[in-house]
């Protein structure tokens, strides 16, 4: 942190390290509204968002992102000014410590413990996927790195020695007195020690939470298939919900069930067989097909290895990794078409493209254009609330809104607009499972429909599906647009016998809509 960045008041720091699930009280209200009075002064802006039938508030960023919580601002505020949180309590408490006695250095106060609650051991972080076993590590010293070696599940092996020394140790071990070994000791990708303890944290923290909310929430009281009520059968891993009649000839249990979103998409089950471990069964998630999969099959079928690309993510293959890399490389840039100044761009909330020089401007840039296209399918459809939670459809799927119930999740989605000389003509809505993609949503401004600016979108997108390697495109086509889709872009409908052998994947569906399937040909680019 840069010593010449101003103070970060104690309110912020407080409330992103334990405002998760607090309600506003009499004894919280202080803090709340330092928080507020404080991210005003930094230039966030404040606005509510209608709900139903009442009003939520939200925070955005001056650099354009929004965030949902009070919480999730100060979480996003440390990150958007690249705030490391140890740092930033050594300096805080250099006079006070942990029980109320004075300290009397600095040199003191870093020796406090960034998380006091517990410490943490390196082979927790092996466990629970922060960081893997042998990764290159060094200690970083003022004028570079003093020792290296590699993680250990008891610590750290030395390069010089091959000697494995705990963290502190191995920090004396490399000269340092600075009494910070997990702020200091770094990984190859960029991560200090301290980053992966905080990373872990924060998981546990999003995975007690989502759990308690689970807990909480009822099963779906819809079938995730037809959408409609009725006899279900209940998922015991998520709150999805099955008629048995959907679910074909599969054979249900009297004990736990698990639905097919649930089970591992490598070897189709959920409970890992002829495991040698505990690490083997963990069922982890890819980032781009939003399949489950165990830690064993993805041994078995990539070497466990995580991203090039993108850190900390997943994927179950290699097909799916490239598909995530070249969708990002593809954000935020235009791709012209050659006629008429018509241009198509890809579009992600909070993410723009890597060559862009002025982050905060293609950050602004991106969400004012999921806005306008958010605007063009309000203009082309009658809202559409989900029966359980009253939301807007359109705008859960457009920024990505996340769910524990799969079929409301839709953190997977992309949006690509038309536009003519910036101004959005047609815009769609698409996520991409491996060889398959999904195409649930796509508008056309009024004034320019019958003018062929859809089928144009269409091109471009089925172009860009085909150089990823997707053969398949899936849509639900409303009954009074099933004949065009069929006679004017090649879509037929699904058999019944078709749908059974998509149903280890979510689609977004709507009631009575006609689920239709597209075989993609490659065409010239």
């Amino acid at each position: 942190m840069n010593t010449g960045d101003p103070p970060i008041p104690d309110a912020i720091l407080y409330w992103y390290e334990h405002g998760i699930g607090r309600k506003i009280s009499g004894k919280n209200k202080g803090v709340i509204e330092e928080v507020k009075n404080y991210l005003k002064s930094e230039g966030w802006t404040f606005w509510y968002k209608t709900k139903g039938s009442r009003e939520e508030l939200r925070y955005t960023s001056p650099m354009g992102k929004n965030y949902i919580s009070l919480r999730m601002a100060c979480e996003g505020y440390l990150q958007e000014r690249g705030i490391v949180v140890e740092d930033i309590k050594a300096t805080r408490n250099q006079k006070v410590n942990l029980d109320g006695k004075k300290r009397t250095s600095l040199s003191d106060a870093k020796k406090v413990n960034a998380f006091p609650h517990r410490s943490v051991a390196v082979s927790e972080l092996i466990d629970k996927n922060v960081v893997l076993p042998k990764a290159k590590v060094h200690y970083l010293g003022a004028n570079g790195p003093l020792a290296k070696g590699q993680i250990d599940r008891d610590g750290i092996n030395c390069d010089c020695c091959n000697q494995v020394f705990t963290l502190s140790k191995f920090e004396a071990h490399a000269g340092s007195t600075k009494h910070r070994p997990a702020a200091n000791i770094f990984l190859d990708d960029g991560r200090s020690l301290a980053d992966c303890q905080r990373q872990m944290f924060e998981n546990d923290e999003i995975r007690l939470f989502k759990k308690k909310q689970h807990n909480a929430i009822e099963n779906d009281k819809s079938c995730s298939v037809c959408l409609s009520e009725g006899i279900l059968i209940f998922c015991s891993n998520c709150p999805s919900s099955f008629h048995e009649r959907c679910l074909g000839p599969e054979v249900i249990p009297n004990g736990d069930w698990f639905c097919p979103s649930c089970s591992c998409g490598i070897c189709g089950k959920r409970q890992y067989e002829h495991s040698h471990s505990k690490d083997e069964e963990i069922i982890s998630i890819c980032h781009q097909c939003e399949h489950n999969f165990h830690m064993g099959c993805l041994r078995k079928s990539r070497g466990l290895i995580k991203s090039k690309n993108s850190e900390n993510k997943w994927f179950c293959s290699d097909r799916c990794e490239l598909v995530c890399h070249h969708l990002h490389q593809l954000l935020g840039r235009s791709l012209p078409l050659g006629r008429d100044s018509l241009t198509c761009k890809l579009l992600k909330p909070g993410y723009q493209n890597p060559s862009d020089s002025d982050k905060i401007e293609a950050l602004m840039e991106n969400q004012k254009k999921l806005l306008v296209a958010l605007e063009i399918m309000h203009e082309c459809f009658e809202p559409i609330k989900e029966a359980s939670t009253r939301r807007d459809l359109f705008e859960e799927v457009m920024m990505n809104q996340e769910s524990d119930l799969k079929r409301l999740n839709f953190q997977g989605f992309y949006t690509i607009v038309l536009q003519r000389n910036e101004e959005v003509i047609s815009v769609a809505n698409f996520r991409v499972y491996g060889k398959l993609a999904e195409m649930p949503i796509v508008a056309t401004r009024p004034q320019y429909q019958k003018n062929g600016m859809c089928r144009l979108l269409m091109n471009v997108l089925e172009r860009l599906l085909v150089a990823l390697g997707v053969e398949k495109l899936v849509l639900p086509a409303i009954p009074d647009s099933l004949n065009m889709w069929v006679s004017k872009f090649g879509f037929s409908k699904m058999t019944d016998s078709e749908k059974l052998g998509y149903l280890n994947y979510t689609f977004l569906d709507f009631q009575d809509a006609i689920r239709c399937q597209k075989s993609l040909k490659k065409k010239s680019l």
